[in-house]
């Protein structure tokens, strides 16, 4: 398969069409991993990048997790700096109480959220961005060119990229709201990690729900994850309770600290993902893999298309490019999400790894990325999964 996500390929296209022109300046609404990431190639190959910053630094629900497919196809995130772990296993836990553990031949990542983002900014900084703190307010047009009202002032861009999340101000004012059919709610607590080279998984009865808790820098992430139709909240942070009082019997937790956030996931009513002057990426275009909810990888790879397709000079591609990288991604998917979640199939799936290495041996290869969803597909059959 060819990479033409590599940094060497943007940098050839950039250098080609510079000749011709020096654009405006593009302006990354958003600095989390999508838009420090879109911010970061787009300053080394000499753009003028306007980077706005409305987070404040707070952590994020998700708890940082990276796998070695994110890392090997973008290697410069190994050298950011910022505190990390890595988890050597999984723990998967049915409804019923049964469990099994997954060896991982290649460990995830665990970055602590706030640090994570704040080294990828400083990187896209490194790079020749400017940073911009503060609020985003407006965005508004004025012919060819974009004016960004923020609480430090007004500022002019010739392009718009729509990096600020699930709520994204980009998104509302340009394109149109999400499907609540492709919104996720999750919710859960900040804890000090109990087991810091293991993460937990558990299917739960709710539909197309699971408990996580992951074991990053500092405070671990626990938390519960379900599709946004028919979730509550406080339902969902009494199910974490529920499930931890259960995982680490007689231990006191502390759950001061509670979060919820709303996870965007792929669904072909996402698109538009552009349009004149203006694109979106990561969790504003709804990139999240629509089973596990997996955001930073798929962020991070929306980010480098829509960075081909300006330094290419043709905008236009990056719809069609991100499309088709999204159905290749996602498009062996549904099974997976009609029947992972099913408490018959949770109970054999869990009893299968529990009893084959041959089974664990899949699962650690999907987890790795050396596995798809179609992969996933065409092995249950193999494994008598079906």
């Amino acid at each position: 398969m060819i990479n033409y996500l590599s940094i060497p390929w943007i940098m050839i296209m950039h250098a080609r069409q510079h000749i011709q022109h020096t654009p405006e300046p593009v302006a990354i609404i958003g600095a989390g991993p999508a838009g420090a990431s879109l911010a970061y190639w787009l300053a080394s190959a000499g753009r003028e990048v306007l980077l706005f910053d409305g987070s404040g630094g707070s952590e994020k629900h998700c708890g940082g997790g990276v796998p070695a497919r994110t890392l090997d196809q973008f290697p410069w995130l190994r050298d950011i700096a910022s505190p990390s772990t890595q988890a050597n296993s999984i723990l998967f836990t049915a409804d019923r109480g049964q469990s099994a553990e997954v060896a991982l031949s290649r460990p995830i990542t665990l970055y602590a959220r706030s640090g994570f983002d704040a080294a990828l900014r400083n990187l896209a900084r490194g790079s020749g961005a400017t940073l911009i703190a503060g609020r985003v307010r407006a965005i508004g047009r004025d012919g060819p060119c974009w004016t960004v009202r923020t609480d430090a002032g007004e500022f002019s861009a010739g392009f718009i990229a729509g990096a600020d999340g699930a709520s994204s101000l980009v998104r509302r004012t340009l394109a149109q709201p999400f499907s609540r059919r492709a919104l996720s709610l999750c919710a859960g607590y900040y804890i000090p990690a109990s087991d810091p080279r293991r993460i937990s998984v558990a299917f739960l009865k709710r539909r197309a729900a699971y408990a996580w808790f992951f074991p990053c820098p500092g405070l671990a992430s626990a938390g519960v994850v379900a599709p946004l139709i028919g979730a509550r909240r406080e339902e969902l942070l009494h199910e974490v309770r529920a499930w931890l009082a259960g995982l680490y019997p007689g231990q006191v937790f502390d759950f001061s600290r509670p979060y919820a956030a709303i996870v965007p996931t792929y669904h072909r009513g996402n698109a538009p993902y552009r349009g004149e002057g203006w694109a979106l990426v990561g969790d504003a275009a709804g990139v999240a893999d629509p089973v596990t909810r997996e955001g930073i990888y798929f962020s991070i790879q929306s980010s480098a298309l829509l960075a081909a397709a300006i330094l290419d000079g043709n905008n236009a591609a990056y719809g069609p490019m991100l499309s088709r990288f999204l159905k290749s991604s996602f498009g062996g998917a549904v099974i997976p999400n009609i029947c992972l979640f099913r408490p018959f199939f949770t109970y054999r799936f869990t009893q299968l790894l529990a009893r084959q290495q041959d089974a664990r041996m899949v699962i650690d290869r999907f987890i790795s990325g050396a596995l798809d969803y179609r992969n996933i597909k065409r092995t249950l059959a193999t494994l008598n999964l079906k």
